[in-house]
């Protein structure tokens, strides 16, 4: 039997003379943003809207579109159930507020009203927070979708964990990686106009024809011109 030879510990790895990190530029940038977002479309906004409507239409939709059991469970912690379920008087008060809901159920603005089998159809709600007629005339088909989802969550959460800061938290996961990728889109646009300028400089003699997406060059041999 062969004997094992005794391992030899490898040297420390020598520590940094200089520590960077990455810029929190982002994050400035988020936090910036998400006081005007909360009066826009967040919590905050739904809370404040819900305080300016008629109590007794508000409970008369509730009785329609959201079961009883499902009211009950939200009573028992004290939530009004507009917090987890959209109504179309809500929805009607504050076309944004669309946005929240969409939120809460974890979907980014591209996955919602691309991939949402109809959800195109109301995405202006939330770009103008303005409604159209026939827009009004779909909102309860809108709402009950969306009730349909959020019960799902609920019961996936579980109703003893449902709470307004933890609906809150939900929104501001997605948003929060909805504006991540909102900042890398627009880095990646400002590195393409300055990838363009350097371009435009370099060859600014041989320019025939320059549009917004393309730039026609004269051939310096004599041939056909070229774009790009």
């Amino acid at each position: 039997m062969s004997e094992r030879k005794p391992q030899i510990p490898k040297p420390p790895v020598p520590a940094p003379n200089q520590i960077e990190l990455p810029s929190g530029e982002d994050q400035v940038d988020f936090a910036k943003s998400l006081e005007r977002l909360r009066q826009t479309y967040l919590q905050t906004a739904l809370l404040e809207t819900l305080k300016s409507l008629d109590m007794d239409r508000l409970d008369k939709e509730l009785a329609q579109y959201v079961a009883p059991s499902r009211r009950a469970e939200l009573a028992g912690l004290a939530l009004r159930a507009e917090i987890v379920y959209a109504l179309p008087y809500v929805l009607e008060s504050r076309p944004q507020l669309l946005a929240y809901y969409r939120l809460l159920l974890g979907h980014s603005g591209k996955a919602f009203y691309e991939k949402g089998a109809g959800a195109k159809y109301f995405e202006s709600m939330e770009t103008r927070n303005a409604i159209a007629p026939e827009q009004a005339v779909a909102l309860p088909a809108l709402s009950q979708a969306l009730i349909t989802q959020a019960a799902l969550l609920v019961d996936g959460i579980g109703v003893a964990k449902i709470s307004k800061e933890l609906m809150d938290d939900l929104t501001l996961l997605t948003l929060g990686t909805q504006l991540r990728g909102g900042a890398n889109t627009q880095r990646g646009v400002k590195a393409m106009a300055e990838v363009r300028q350097l371009v435009t400089e370099i060859v600014a003699p041989a320019i025939q024809k320059e549009t917004e997406r393309v730039m026609t060059l004269k051939n310096a041999a004599g041939g056909p011109s070229s774009s790009l």
